[in-house]
């Protein structure tokens, strides 16, 4: 098979070049949506983790300064009026109840400086803070705090600013306590964080997108050369069967245009049609061979005596030899095992040293077993025509024959692709090296059997 065959056998149409593509697409689409869900799931965990975290946090620490602020106030209850006018020195009441220094509240009640506090006397709504509160945010305190059923905690949006509040109800002092954070800071974080899971969405996607259109093509490759191998299949197959189609077909019609003559003179047009028609019914078993092995079928895997194999085989192909001028000897170790299917390695030397002796004209053939490491080996090496270097690599591909002359031979170019998959299913190698016009090794390698456990 010429270097341009195969060049054109390689080529992939505009068609399978477009549903690649599409396919491709597909695949980075998928991959993107897939993406932009988990994304989407993991940011709103985040993000409802972080904003209910920190504000679990900010709840707490109001309750805590909230209950000190308030056993501070029954201790301490703001005096008759006049304590709004914040005296250098606290008005007395009685002998023992005072209004305290704003700073000695603070001082009782845990001082935080992050926090503001506001104290309501219910009967006249005057106001009590440990910090500037501007007229917005006292007019919107107060609307709160005069409302029965505020309780708990709440937001007040007031000026562009966030608060968070908690408001306490004292009916023993009759004071409506509150206490509030200024959270506008924590809000614009949130947002921050937000617009961050939004637009790591947006790049992961656009990512993905450009990641999977590239790694379709790697995904693709092995559906791309399992079309590829069909394809060429196809053509090898129409190939390898138009030539014995043609012989028959043009030795039918000379016998049918020579019907009136005795047979006995068209046996030649006969012996054609009977030997392609041999060559085509062994084509069919090879490839249904072929087929069963893909399938991982057919391959029953016990301890053999590969030598003792060997030396049978042996036996079959000396005569074979001998009749063709070669020497064909051997070089058997002893008890070389090796875990694998009879039937089928008996096939292996059948089709190596079928090969060995139709492509060697003289010379010598040699068949060994030997045992390296955890492998067992079967080596055929003959002294025939060899393997150009450029079709070595492919000769276990189906109904490629390695030189010219081998193509005008009875062989279906099967052989040793049948050989190959023979080993691949017994998880073991084949190696191949050869030298043009001077011969070719064949090595089969298999994992050891139970005898040497």
């Amino acid at each position: 098979m010429s270097h341009d065959t195969n060049h054109s056998r390689a080529r992939v149409s505009s068609a399978e070049i477009t549903l690649i593509r599409a396919q491709r697409l597909r695949l980075a689409l998928v991959n993107a949506i897939v993406l932009l869900m988990i994304w989407s799931i993991l940011s709103v965990f985040v993000y409802i983790l972080v904003v209910n975290q920190t504000s679990s946090t900010l709840d707490q620490r109001l309750v805590t300064y909230a209950e000190r602020l308030r056993e501070t106030f029954i201790h301490f209850p703001l005096s008759e009026p006049g304590y709004e006018e914040r005296l250098s020195t606290p008005p007395k009441v009685g002998q023992t109840t005072f209004v305290p220094y704003l700073h000695e509240l603070n001082e009782i009640a845990g001082s935080d400086h992050a926090f503001q506090w506001a104290v309501w006397r219910a009967k006249d709504w005057k106001l009590l803070s440990n910090g500037d509160v501007t007229p917005p945010l006292e007019s919107a305190l107060l609307i709160d705090a005069k409302k029965s059923d505020v309780k708990g905690f709440f937001n007040l949006h007031v000026g562009g600013q966030t608060y968070r509040c908690m408001q306490i109800t004292s009916h023993h002092t009759g004071l409506v306590i509150q206490i509030f954070e200024d959270v506008s800071a924590q809000r614009e974080v949130f947002q921050r964080l937000l617009i961050i899971l939004l637009f790591g969405g947006v790049a992961a996607a656009i990512l993905s997108i450009l990641g999977g259109y590239s790694l379709g093509l790697w995904t693709l490759r092995p559906l791309m050369a399992a079309r590829r191998r069909e394809r060429e299949f196809t053509a090898d197959l129409s190939h390898e069967l138009r030539t014995p189609l043609t012989v028959m077909a043009t030795n039918l019609e000379l016998l049918l245009r020579h019907v009136d003559e005795p047979l006995a003179q068209h046996l030649p047009w006969i012996e054609g049609i009977y030997r392609e028609t041999k060559r085509m019914t062994r084509m069919t078993e090879e490839i249904l061979d072929m087929a069963r092995l893909e399938s991982g079928g057919f391959v029953e895997l016990v301890d053999i005596d590969v030598s003792e194999l060997a030396d049978e085989v042996f036996a079959l192909y000396e005569p074979v030899a001998v009749e063709k001028g070669l020497a064909l000897t051997v070089s058997l170790e002893e008890a070389v095992h090796c875990m694998g299917d009879r039937t089928r390695l008996r096939q292996i030397l059948f089709i190596l040293l079928d090969n060995a002796i139709k492509y060697t004209d003289q010379g010598t053939i040699v068949l060994q077993t030997q045992v390296r490491g955890n492998f067992s080996e079967i080596i055929v090496r003959d002294t025939g025509i060899g393997i150009r270097s450029e079709i070595l690599p492919r000769v276990t591909e189906r109904f490629v024959r390695g030189e010219p002359s081998r193509q005008r031979t009875t062989s279906s170019g099967l052989g040793l692709s049948i050989a190959s998959r023979i080993v691949e299913a017994h998880q073991g190698r084949l190696i191949l090296k050869s030298t043009p016009g001077s011969g070719t090794e064949v090595r089969v390698r298999l994992p050891k059997g139970s005898a040497y456990a």
